[in-house]
């Protein structure tokens, strides 16, 4: 059912795309005198664009990681109740309707620019490996959670034309980590809690 690949995008995860925002935000006071509107629409579309690219890539790896991840998921007191898990979505499904997704977000990143792009490009990588066995290696699954959110800063600048903030990327990073060892946690406790930890 459609509600099924909807509920297998996580649409409530991509709240976490509010990370591409700080760059157009800071940058509004610099915005130039000459065709000052102009520019402030070019920067909200830019980034709009880019915040549905970077929903639809990530979507696309919430979707091929429960179908790779769906034995593991039907033991969890959670996960267990995802779409594939529950077997409303076959894996097979689940991984053809990620990689549409994939394509989709890459196919905007590059229609905004070839840096934002690149940066997607880069964001794809980092999932294939993290899908691939560093999301069960502790502590650099953190990292390369907090990595990604620091990837979505830095096209937010990208999406504007503007320099990356080395600030905002630090604080952007430790953050998402501090956030991610406390989410790791609570996972583990869950999972002591079920029997399956």
């Amino acid at each position: 059912m459609p509600s099924d690949f909807l509920r297998l995008m996580r649409p409530h995860d991509w709240l976490k795309n509010i990370f591409i925002l700080p760059a157009l935000i800071f940058s509004l006071p610099a915005l130039p005198e000459a065709d000052r509107d102009q520019v402030f629409w070019g920067w909200m579309a830019n980034t709009s664009m880019v915040i549905i690219a970077f929903s639809l890539l990530a979507s696309g790896f919430y979707a091929i990681n429960d179908a790779l991840d769906v034995e593991r998921d039907r033991l969890h007191p959670r996960k267990r109740h995802r779409p594939i898990a529950v077997g409303r979505v076959s894996p097979k499904a689940g991984i053809r309707f990620g990689t549409v997704l994939v394509g989709l977000g890459l196919l905007g990143g590059f229609l905004v620019d070839n840096a934002v792009g690149g940066v997607l490009a880069g964001y794809l990588i980092l999932q294939v490996l993290y899908n691939g066995g560093l999301k069960r290696v502790a502590i650099v699954d953190a990292v390369v959670l907090a990595t990604g959110f620091a990837m979505r800063a830095t096209v937010g600048a990208f999406a504007i034309d503007r320099a990356v903030s080395t600030w905002l990327l630090g604080c952007v990073f430790f953050l998402t980590l501090y956030l991610a060892f406390i989410k790791r946690l609570c996972d583990l406790s869950a999972a002591e809690s079920a029997g399956t930890g």
